[in-house]
């Protein structure tokens, strides 16, 4: 998202980038995560499906270093796929992270969470929200189960 500036005293046209909703200085390193909610639809309890992917990107200028990856998961019913950290991203450069749903341990409802990606020296972080509707599987539904 682009937005320019230009008054009357100040002629020139400054651009300014919008990220997670927070402006964020172009000339900054800065950690993009797509999609942002990520929604994994509706998983059957005791059934398989591939994960979902995260992509966090490098939108800012210089390198970052992401040095963590996690879930809040307090009901333990997420899981991710995550890269070997620390994973350093040039301007421009993206990695993936799987996330899914272990439902083996859930119960028929909605749950959420927010996936949380710590990167740079300060420690920063930037977020995704996750969510996700458990059913009970009936005995004519099609469920993939792992291998």
């Amino acid at each position: 998202m682009l937005f320019s500036v230009v008054s009357a005293s100040y002629a020139d046209t400054n651009e300014i980038t919008a990220n997670n909703s927070n402006l964020v200085d172009p000339t900054e390193p800065s950690l993009a995560i797509t999609p942002d909610p990520l929604d994994l639809g509706t998983w059957p309890i005791g059934g398989w499906q591939e994960a979902a992917i995260l992509t966090l990107e490098n939108s800012g200028l210089g390198s970052i270093d992401i040095t963590d990856s996690e879930v809040e998961n307090l009901d333990r019913v997420f899981e991710l796929t995550n890269p070997a950290f620390p994973v350093t991203l040039a301007e421009g450069e993206t990695t993936e992270v799987g996330v899914s749903f272990n439902s083996t341990t859930a119960t028929a409802g909605v749950y959420n969470t927010t996936y949380v990606a710590s990167w740079g020296a300060s420690r920063s972080v930037t977020t995704s929200d996750v969510t996700v509707t458990a059913y009970e599987a009936q005995d004519w539904d099609i469920v993939e189960n792992a291998m």
